[in-house]
């Protein structure tokens, strides 16, 4: 190169049907993925230069489903000839960060006691391959190792009346996904497997349990559990899907070879005869120029 400054553009590109692990800054997921670009320059003397690492947020490609299967379950709880029927299903089973998931409870309350408030609990559960290099490889298969974490705790208030003989009442629940959340994942890439999953816990507290009996939620028999897919488009956006892996990929980034230049945006022919340092009028009649921009169907200038 002559000395001076000089611009090149450099693009890589994406497999179209992998997707990798997401970046990971968040510890409520038991691990950290953070992907990071950095030039390297050769120089004639054969050393090399490079340059500081910029961090990437790298996000896999999570779309909805236009026919979800029903998330609906069903618990029953009893005591006695008296018993607590709730049918839990969630509104939006597939939600990006930052949305509003909704939660809707129809409840048969044939007890002696009403319902004022119930527990909605936000979980993720992170699976990984247990890599002991000290034990033989059993014939059984690979040993997953599941980490839970709670993401969110939160109680909400209803009315659910007691001896509601043949009727039942309607709750809805709302609860923020957080912006942190990375997507729902399952990818196994260089030899690394990681499923990330979540689930909506709905706690009922009936039938002689308590809201304070949350310690184990998960497990309560009084406890509804929602799968819930965090997604990366929103369910306005046209679906593009990428399936989750069912085995090892090792498809990796690869650098575009030619990137033309972005080329100057074609102007109106009133300012075709401009130049620096030779400013023109328009004329009377093409003042209609200059308060609409005129675009192509890209959105580009013309």
């Amino acid at each position: 190169l002559d000395l001076g400054t000089h611009l090149y553009l450099f693009a890589i590109q994406i497999p179209y049907n992998v997707n990798y692990p997401p970046t990971i800054r968040d510890d409520n997921f038991g691990h950290r993925i953070e992907y990071v670009l950095q030039g390297q320059i050769c120089l004639f003397d054969d050393t090399k230069k490079t340059t500081s690492r910029l961090p990437l947020t790298y996000l896999p490609l999570v779309t909805f489903d236009n026919n979800p299967i029903s998330t609906e379950k069903t618990v029953k709880i009893e005591r006695g000839e008296e018993y607590v029927l709730v049918s839990a299903k969630l509104v939006n089973p597939y939600s990006c960060p930052g949305d509003v998931c909704r939660i809707k409870l129809e409840t048969q309350n044939r007890s002696s006691q009403s319902i004022h408030q119930v527990q909605v609990q936000l979980a993720s559960t992170t699976t990984t391959l247990k890599n002991n290099t000290t034990t033989p490889v059993i014939s059984s298969g690979p040993t997953y190792h599941h980490k839970r974490y709670e993401l969110l705790n939160e109680s909400h208030y209803v009315t659910i009346p007691k001896h509601s003989q043949g009727m039942s009442s309607t709750s809805i629940c709302t609860l923020n996904i957080p912006k942190a959340c990375v997507p729902t994942t399952q990818t196994e890439f260089a030899n690394k497997y990681i499923d990330i999953t979540y689930e909506i816990i709905v706690f009922i507290p009936a039938m002689g349990s308590s809201i304070n009996d949350t310690k184990h939620v998960a497990t309560h028999p009084n406890s509804v559990r929602l799968p819930l897919v965090i997604t990366t488009v929103p369910s306005s956006m046209p679906s593009l899907r990428i399936p989750f892996s069912s085995g090892q990929s090792d498809a990796l980034p690869a650098f575009i070879p030619y990137v033309e230049s972005p080329m100057p945006s074609p102007t109106t022919p009133v300012y075709q005869q401009w130049g620096p340092g030779s400013p023109i009028e328009p004329e009377e009649n093409d003042s209609h120029l200059l308060l609409q921009p005129i675009e192509d169907n890209s959105g580009h200038l013309m």
